[in-house]
């Protein structure tokens, strides 16, 4: 690696060359944020470090000049000193100033500056922000903004208000239970990926998301999809390379994706869930529910309908068949009728039903939304509430200027807009989502500020087989997604990087680790999972960080410890209201309660690795699952496939008894070292493999090798 020199004036000068020399002359190489910087050992001089100006507007990473003094304050006042132990791991204030090592504090810059006054040749003069015993099991995971949304099995929730216990939709598009939810502060980067059709997205930049690297075709000029209509003809020649058939749905960090990949989104699969609205189930029924949803409002004894005269015969008749009793009255809008329904029962329902708040504050249709449990039934009854929610709100229905066919609504209600969002693609439909702001208006002589109008539109194809259309169309039929039984490939639009200080969260899910947003499947962690797309199927394949059946672990459960299989605590529910030994941020053993135990399908073909250690220990798991490793001066974790022989791995030596069942354990120290002896392929014992969940330690002490041997040699 090649040093640079830079020699200026003042600071910024010195900033602006030192970058150009770092771009000339560094190296890239990998991060640990999935991806790239450059690196060189520099020399920097500057004559005048004192004299203005001392900023370069483009080396302001805080955003913004008040942001800069803000991050001046926080490391040299402490400013956001008390959110240590709360939501952030530490301060660079709290770690220079107030450096603790037990029950001592150090003032590391008054040191250092004193040392200077005495000796300003010395090399102790240093100061230092790391501490071992509590960094080494820190880090950000990946996290969403507050506002994103997650889909819930009872509907969309912003990803700040979901709760421990509540159930989520997952990447297989099945509701599984939320675990844990994670808050904490982040200042940096964030990653905006806009799907074509869907709505944006913005998480931080190592966040895994569902996804396809797409391949483009030099024979063709376009990105290579099962659906090209070029392949059609060609596949016939056999001249077609078919690209596609070498594309895998994987994990992919946000950083990574980029404009024309492909989103893959599964089809959800709500919770099936019972008729409860106050009127007879059918496909009537089913249609009025959303045209309540779209031209419905609150009235003193009811509800209320507006209407055009050509449609209000329609509704008319539709309602009086529901045993109901409507009455036409004249509506301000000349083009309009008005429709009321009286009835204190109906009144009631459509207020606990159709609004954010059984009360809104707000007039209009933006707090309005779709009663939750209509994302449950089935797709029959979801076509019609569509079909109402068109015919109510229309924005197109027909041919539109472009040639194409479309059909779709509008409405100013952003729940209503997901809900709707969530109804086309659990029918396999993904409609364009376009937002605009409409103007001030004024109403009585009050100035009403303009909403957000959002249109959702199907079009091609998929929008004449929802509407059983007939239509001649001066523009062939294409979407530009593709799907199969399961999932929606969705093309990227955009990707865009911004700053962001504030909080951020992720959530952690039983069992699929994994959650949906009504654009993306989002996962929580590093587990890789991919599936190879064939002709007629998706094969999946699962690397997992888990363990084989017959690994023991220690579990305590009422007043005894028991050394049982792992497979065997999963499949007796051993695990439930037991704790196991973990290993925390200061390198202690600890007593943790477990929280869950996972069960994961091996893929086809994949194989379980034993490690043997030069002491005679040894343990079997997959190649992803991480041991702690001696590397660098650091510990460290690395994934099975990468360990080699010599390495140093970490091993328990010392379990603290929760009971007189371990008085014997009675070892010096917590952890020592073992090297590696051996690494080798070997067959698992069953096709699945194990791992248990124990916040908020996160280390199962099997990882660290062979307990078996551990306490049969304590004991």
């Amino acid at each position: 690696m090649k040093p640079i020199y830079v020699n200026a004036d003042v600071l910024p000068e010195a900033w602006e060359k030192s970058i150009k020399e770092l771009w000339r002359e560094g190296v890239t190489i990998d991060t640990e944020y999935n991806d790239y910087s450059k690196d060189a050992p520099a020399m920097i001089f500057v004559r005048r470090p004192f004299e203005e100006p001392r900023i370069h507007l483009k080396g302001v990473v805080a955003g913004s000049l008040k942001g800069l003094f803000e991050y001046v304050d926080e490391v040299l006042k402490g400013t956001n000193d008390w959110r240590v132990g709360k939501d952030w791991h530490y301060t660079y204030h709290e770690r220079l100033f107030s450096y603790k090592v037990g029950d001592t504090v150090i003032d590391q810059i008054k040191y250092v500056i004193e040392k200077l006054r005495k000796a300003p040749y010395s090399r102790r003069a240093q100061a230092i922000t790391w501490m071992p015993w509590k960094d080494i099991g820190v880090d950000s995971p990946p996290c969403l903004l507050p506002h994103e949304y997650i889909i819930t099995s009872k509907g969309i929730r912003p990803i700040c208000e979901i709760q421990e216990g509540m159930e989520v939709l997952t990447h297989k598009g099945r509701p599984r239970k939320v675990v844990r939810v994670f808050k904490r502060r982040y200042v940096g980067p964030v990653i905006t990926i806009k799907p074509r059709y869907l709505e944006p997205i913005t998480l931080t930049p190592e966040h895994p998301v569902l996804a396809v690297k797409s391949s483009y075709c030099k024979w063709y000029n376009r990105i290579c999809k099962p659906t090209c209509k070029a392949m059609e003809k060609e596949m016939k020649n056999g001249t077609c390379p078919q690209l596609w058939k070498a594309y895998r749905i994987e994990w992919i960090p946000a950083s990574q994706i980029r404009p024309k990949d492909f989103i893959v989104f599964p089809i959800p699969q709500f919770s099936q869930t019972q008729w409860q609205a106050p009127f007879p189930k059918d496909i009537k029924s089913a249609y009025l529910i959303g045209l309540l949803a779209a031209d419905g409002s609150l009235a003193k004894g009811g509800v209320k309908l507006a209407l055009s005269p050509k449609q209000c015969e329609h509704v008319r008749t539709l309602v009086e068949e529901l045993n109901l009793k409507p009455i036409v009255k004249e509506h301000p809008n000349e083009d309009m009728v008005a429709l009321y329904i009286y009835s204190r029962k109906l009144e009631q329902w459509f207020r606990q039903n159709f609004y954010l708040q059984p009360y809104p504050r707000k007039k209009g249709a933006s707090p309005k939304k779709l009663p939750n449990w209509v994302l449950g039934l089935s797709d029959k009854y979801k076509k019609a509430i569509l079909m109402g929610l068109i015919d109510g709100d229309t924005f197109t229905k027909g041919v539109m200027n472009n040639g194409s066919y479309g059909i779709g609504f509008a409405t100013t209600s952003p729940v209503l807009k997901t809900q709707a969002t969530l109804l086309f693609l659990s029918l396999g439909l993904v409609p364009s989502i376009v937002e605009s702001r409409l103007k001030e208006s004024f109403i009585d002589g009050r100035k009403m500020k303009g909403d957000t109008l959002y249109r959702l539109v199907i079009t091609g194809q998929q929008a004449i087989d929802f509407a059983c259309a007939r239509v001649s169309y001066s523009r062939k039929p294409t979407n530009l997604f593709w799907r199969d039984s399961n999932y929606l490939f969705i093309p990227v639009h955009s990707v865009r990087v911004a700053y962001y200080n504030g909080y951020v969260y992720n959530l952690e899910v039983e069992e699929d680790d994994s959650y949906l947003t009504p654009s993306m499947a989002v996962h929580n962690c590093t587990i890789r999972l991919w599936f190879r797309i064939h002709e007629d199927r998706l094969v999946m394949h699962v690397h997992m960080r888990s363990l084989d059946y017959r690994e023991p672990v220690l579990i305590f459960r009422g007043d005894e410890v028991e050394l049982v299989p792992i497979g065997e605590v999963y499949e007796e529910g051993l695990w439930k209201n037991s704790s196991v030994p973990s290993v925390g941020e200061d390198l202690k053993i600890k007593w943790m309660p477990v929280a869950n135990c996972i069960r994961h399908e091996l893929g086809k073909n994949e194989k379980i690795y034993e490690v043997r250690l030069l002491s005679g220990r040894w343990i079997r798991l997959t190649k992803d699952h991480a041991l702690f490793t001696y590397r660098g001066g650091r510990i460290v974790a690395v994934p099975t496939i990468e360990l080699k022989k010599g390495d140093l791995v970490l091993i328990p030596r010392r379990i603290p008894r929760p009971t007189r069942a371990l008085v014997k354990l009675s070892l010096n120290s917590d952890v020592t070292f073992d090297v590696v002896k051996e690494i080798r392929e070997v067959e698992p014992t069953c096709d699945y493999v194990y791992d248990l969940s124990v916040p908020p330690m996160r280390t199962l002490l099997a990882v660290m090798l062979a307990l078996l041997y551990i306490i049969v040699t304590m004991l």
